[in-house]
């Protein structure tokens, strides 16, 4: 181990005759760093020598090394390669080409391989692409890397990129290339190995060219930071790439500013970009200690902390007295930035402006990258501002998605993008880590008792034979606990003080409150939940549940600290409640809360069979003097519309009546004008509104009233967040009323009118999803039972109202003036709706603020 130029001199070099080698440069991403899992892998088969070097990683190795574990296999490393040469190892009577074949029908996950055998080398690229691979040629030799920008280094001229799905055979006759059959995403367990493996060189050719149609996922982090700025990745130059990020970021970021400089060296291209974007110069203001390797992918925060102090230098001359625009890849941890942003200042920078050449990094990656747990991300659960004033900038500016894909110029669908939306291109498991095969890991979950306390815990209790009978099982009790406890983990603050299964939750008192108010809310899911039990699906419920109390929270101006669910049952099922409290843990991450604790109940005979029940409550703080309460609201105020994200968990007990009973739909049945399925749209999760409201706060942004949209719609929320002497004016057509609601409101007309040429008239509903003649659900109704795509509306001054919007357009979340506020005249009513002006009336409206 270590930098290749030390472990091979030209001694060690001299030493190694042959006519073919592969090495190994990447860093521990799955295992511990040791030499026990440096790469090259090597065994000994009935292949002779074998050996196998990984870049990338497998989201079902656990599951494949347990199975192979348990037919005996014998494992020498904690590393998820082992597992593909293992397999491969197990088809003896196959060619290596066709055994590995073989073995790769098996696994999921991320890969570039490079595997030597005695008289072949072969290269081979997983079916999404997410890890790169190129074939070169020097004279009659043949090279794979990673990297093209190393095919130039040796004189050797590339040749082309092995294709997503696409295996490299060099022998002594050649090159030749083979599409790998059958290899689909998720793969055959071990336990079919035999079968697979028998037919797999008759399949050869047959399914020629069948993995280039698939779904692509080449990991975009590769353009970001990865590769070096000579490579090319999928026919584009990184550098150049890299530029036209920073382009895209001047033109979504324009800061004012006297220099622009770069976090070397991977900002560097993306700091010219900028610089030629927006006229002010590029200078060097950072110098990296060439000594010193990469930050980012060091085994520790310790290490990785001491690395920055001494990795850069400032320039004080190019920054003191200066207005600094700081360019960097990405922020992932944020240690590197903080200290570069201190660095700066210390050399005298009057101002530093931090602009990220990526979006915000805040779901871990588990396809290569070492990020595999999201409590290590700064963006995790944090917000823009959050993590600014963590940093110490004076302004922070990720690069949207959209300007990311437009800069790279690949399609959406040929890119991974799951490290900043949380889309993986392959499932993956709960509690997958990098230390997940290490020695004890397992065990230490399997002896770890579901009821132990922060004192280290006590064995698990005698069995209870006579209480089992009753219908409880306590066992299944002991090991939904077990799979819960990893999932609260991941929420936790810094101030949660005990750990899960504490009989109370103990939480400290954030700092820096002179008069501290909590404030609690409670609620559940409702007959939403009905949706899920048809649909088999309960990992989005927990969000609704959290999304239901810290919205009402928020509604009062408190920031959410920690939240507690309960989860009741007739027969408890683990893996059920599993899928909800990670929901819930999901929901909480969102909120920025801690998931403290909570409460499973098994009640036999009181739920029918595969049906529970979910509620919970939060509590928020917040000064007295800024508690939301209304009666600040004036007349001349502006109502802002946040988006709801659908349906939201209202109103779901008329939507069940229309849908399945009138209807007469299933869950799986689609629907042509929401463009999924029944089950897809109706399980939506509430959308949770605490990061965008949370920095109009910390923005200072004077928020007078807020509505949380709920059970009663607008009629009924709206009210709830206005003084007695105002009255709402809401414009009619001033925000898009979703499809889903108009899917709905027609669904009620058939229901009322199913006579010839309704479904045509349907085609005319009007923005109230109405059809012409008033069939359907009238308007009143609809506001009084649906959010009708507003689930939260804040009310505030109108000189806010722009930079509000612009504030919530760079955290995605849509907003539009829907109505102002006026002086209630006796006898009217609290909420007025004022009919639609027509497009020029609601453009001066929007011209207005």
């Amino acid at each position: 181990m270590g930098l290749v130029a030390d472990v091979f001199d030209p001694g060690v070099l001299s030493q190694l005759p042959g006519h073919a080698a592969i090495g190994h440069v990447r860093y521990s991403t799955t295992g511990s760093s040791s030499v026990i899992n440096a790469q090259p892998l090597l065994v000994n088969c009935s292949k002779g020598q074998v050996a196998l070097a990984h870049n990338g990683n497998l989201v079902n190795a656990a599951q494949l090394r347990q199975e192979l574990a348990n037919g005996g296999a014998v494992f020498q490393t904690s590393t998820d390669s082992e597992v593909i040469l293992t397999l491969l190892a197990r088809y003896s009577r196959l060619s290596l080409e066709d055994a590995l074949v073989a073995a790769l029908q098996q696994v999921r996950g991320a890969y570039a391989l490079v595997v030597l055998g005695a008289r072949q080398l072969i290269g081979v690229r997983d079916p999404l692409g997410i890890r790169p691979l190129a074939l070169g040629r020097v004279g009659r030799t043949y090279l794979l890397a990673s990297e093209t920008c190393v095919l130039s280094n040796l004189g050797a001229t590339w040749i082309q990129e092995v294709e997503p799905g696409e295996m490299v055979i060099i022998d002594s006759q050649g090159v030749r290339f083979r599409s790998l059959p059958g290899l689909a995403a998720f793969g055959a367990s071990a336990g079919a190995a035999a079968e697979t493996g028998a037919s797999a060189g008759a399949r050869a050719g047959a399914d020629a060219g069948g993995g280039a149609s698939r779904r692509q996922a080449l990991c975009v982090f590769e353009y970001i930071y990865f590769a070096r700025p000579d490579s090319v990745l999928a026919g584009a130059n990184v550098h150049q790439v890299r530029q036209a990020i920073g382009a895209e970021l001047a033109r979504e970021a324009p800061v004012e500013a006297d220099v622009v400089i770069a976090a070397p060296d991977s900002g560097v291209s993306a700091a010219m970009g900028y610089a030629q974007a927006s006229g002010i110069p590029y200078q060097i203001g950072l110098v990296k200690n060439r000594y010193v390797g990469r930050t980012f992918i060091q085994p520790s925060a310790a290490v990785r902390s001491q690395g920055v102090n001494i990795k850069l230098t400032a320039v004080e001359p190019v920054v003191r007295g200066r207005r600094v625009i700081l360019i960097d890849d990405s922020v992932v941890r944020g240690t590197t930035s903080a200290k570069t942003v201190a660095l700066l200042r210390q050399a005298g920078a009057s101002q530093v402006h931090l602009l990220v050449a990526s979006p915000a990094y805040r779901y871990p990656c588990f396809y290569g990258i070492d990020t595999s747990q999201a409590g290590d991300l700064i963006a995790a659960r944090r917000s823009v501002e959050e993590v600014r004033q963590m940093i110490g900038a004076d302004s922070l500016h990720y690069l949207s998605e959209e300007g990311l894909v437009r800069a790279v110029g690949q399609a959406r669908e040929k890119l991974c993008l799951a490290c900043f939306n949380g889309q993986y291109p392959l499932p993956v498991e709960e509690g997958l880590s990098k230390d997940l095969m290490e020695p004890g890991h397992g065990e230490a979950c399997q002896a770890e008792s579901p009821s132990q306390a922060s004192d280290g815990g006590t064995p698990p209790p005698p069995p209870r034979p006579a209480y089992e009978q009753s219908g409880v099982d306590v066992t299944a009790g002991y090991e939904a606990v077990r799979r819960i406890k990893p999932l609260a983990a991941r929420t936790f603050r810094p101030e949660v003080l005990t750990d899960l299964g504490s009989f109370g939750g103990a939480f400290a008192v954030p700092q820096g409150y002179r008069d501290p108010v909590l404030i609690a809310g409670a609620d559940g899911v409702g007959t939403k939940l009905k949706v899920a039990f048809l649909a088999g699906r309960h990992d989005t419920i927990g969000i609704d549940c959290v999304a239901m109390c810290v919205n009402d929270v928020l509604a009062q101006g408190a920031e959410p600290l920690f939240f507690l669910d309960y989860v009741a049952t007739g027969k408890l099922r683990p893996e059920q409640v599993e899928q909800i409290v990670r929901g819930i843990a999901d929901g909480c991450q969102q909120a920025g809360c801690a998931l403290l604790g909570g409460e499973t109940a098994e009640m036999p005979g009181f739920y029918p069979p595969g049906e529970y029940d979910v509620a919970g409550f939060a509590v928020g703080i917040v000064e007295r003097s800024q508690i939301i309460d209304g009666q600040a609201v004036r007349p001349g105020d502006v109502l802002l519309g946040l988006a709801s994200s659908g349906l939201h968990s209202n109103g779901f007990s008329l939507v069940r009546k229309l849908v399945f009973e009138d209807a007469g739909l299933s869950v799986a049945d689609w629907i042509p004008e929401l463009g999924r399925t029944v089950g897809e749209e109706l399980l939506v999760p509430t959308r949770i509104y605490v990061p965008a409201v949370r920095s109009l706060q910390q923005r200072g942004i004077p928020l007078h009233g807020i509505a949380h949209i709920t059970g009663g719609g607008l009629w009924e929320n709206l009210p709830r967040a206005l003084s007695a002497a105002c009255q709402a004016v809401v414009y009619e057509g001033s925000w898009p009323v979703p499809a889903v609601f108009r899917w709905l409101a027609g669904l009620a007309a058939r229901r009322e009118d199913a006579g010839p040429g309704r479904d045509e008239a349907a085609a005319g509903k009007d923005a109230w999803g109405r059809l012409p003649g008033g069939a359907g659900l009238s308007r009143e109704e609809l506001l009084g039972t649906f959010n009708m795509g507003i689930g939260m509306i804040l009310i505030l001054p109108p000189e806010s109202v722009e930079q509000a919007r612009s504030l919530l357009a760079a955290l995605g979340q849509d907003a539009w003036v829907i109505g102002c506020v006026e002086r209630r005249q006796p006898g009217d009513l609290p909420v007025r709706l004022v009919p639609a002006q027509g497009v020029a009336a609601q453009r001066a409206i929007s011209a207005q603020f």
